[in-house]
């Protein structure tokens, strides 16, 4: 069973003013739509669609990792080495998404199925978990021996699982439709530069986040290759931070201190990875507490970057 829960994430939206601009559709390198817009209406829906997504997966993850811990918690309580096991929240049925954009295109329907599919997958996990909550408050594992809440345990771990494998789906399609929308939004903004170094900065922080949590998860440690990352990282962040920030708009004066800050969080994301590879190259394991420290690092960048691009 996975021990922690931080999957990929898609990153975070964009919420500035912008500027009218046009852009053709684009294709990948496979010959896929990567995003048809023709109008800025269509560029500021995409966004907007994709914020909602990222929102709602953002609570659903918050929510499943109580759920987690809930299921690691649960054995010992059984076994009565632990007097308490605190059930998870419960879990709030999610605001419905404002309707797929025609924008998508050809991504539409299939973006449309798989955000039914990854809502479904919650509804069930929900389900499932207040089933066990009740087995277990009735201590019901007295009649079975814990026999039921291994089951339990084991399809709740199933739907977990189903439903991070949809919103990696999802990632995928909506990712460089959004990118490619946010170009079109970006393309005569002022603050374009700025925006796409420290969108550059936050994906790096994601990637090094996802693969210090793949190697927790899996108890398999690769540190050569997380000290790699950390290097390109590094890189990234003495180039943002090293960008003047010069604007001639007066409104949009008043995000240097903004972009200052989501610099200076970077800077301390890197003294937090320093700071575990360092022990990790001794230990040759990363604990549970360290995965945390990073994730919880990579969520204070994603929230200065936020706070420069609202």
């Amino acid at each position: 069973m996975k021990k922690i829960l931080f999957p990929a994430l898609l990153l975070c939206g964009m919420g500035l003013t912008v500027v009218a601009c046009k852009k053709d559709s684009a294709v990948n390198a496979d010959g896929k739509e990567v995003v048809a817009v023709d109008n800025m209406d269509d560029a500021n829906a995409i966004i907007e669609f994709n914020n909602g997504l990222i929102e709602k997966s953002t609570k659903n993850r918050s929510n499943l990792e109580r759920v987690v811990r809930y299921l690691e918690s649960m054995d010992a309580f059984i076994a009565g080495k632990t007097p308490v096991l605190i059930a998870p929240i419960n879990m709030p049925n999610m605001s419905k998404l404002k309707e797929t954009p025609d924008a998508l295109g050809k991504n539409k329907e299939a973006v449309k199925t798989l955000v039914e599919d990854s809502t479904k997958k919650i509804d069930d996990i929900k389900k499932k978990t207040d089933e066990l909550v009740t087995y277990i408050k009735a201590e019901d594992y007295k009649d079975d021996n814990g026999a039921k809440a291994q089951t339990y345990k084991a399809e709740i771990m199933k739907l977990i699982d189903d439903y991070y494998a949809t919103e990696d789906k999802l990632t995928a399609i909506m990712q460089p439709v959004a990118d490619g929308a946010e170009e079109t939004i970006l393309k005569d903004h002022p603050l374009k530069d700025y925006i796409l170094g420290s969108k550059k900065v936050l994906a790096l922080s994601q990637n090094i986040t996802t693969a210090v949590t793949d190697q927790y998860n899996e108890d398999v440690y690769d540190i050569p290759a997380l000290k790699k990352q950390y290097d390109v990282l590094e890189k990234e962040i003495k180039a943002n931070t090293a960008k003047e920030f010069k604007v001639s708009e007066t409104s949009l004066q008043s995000k240097k201190g903004y972009y200052e800050n989501f610099n200076k969080e970077a800077d301390n994301f890197l003294a937090t990875l320093r700071k575990v590879l360092r022990e990790a190259e001794t230990s040759k394991t990363i604990t549970e507490g360290q995965a945390s420290e990073i994730h919880n690092g990579y969520q204070n960048v994603v929230s200065r970057y936020n706070n420069f691009v609202d």
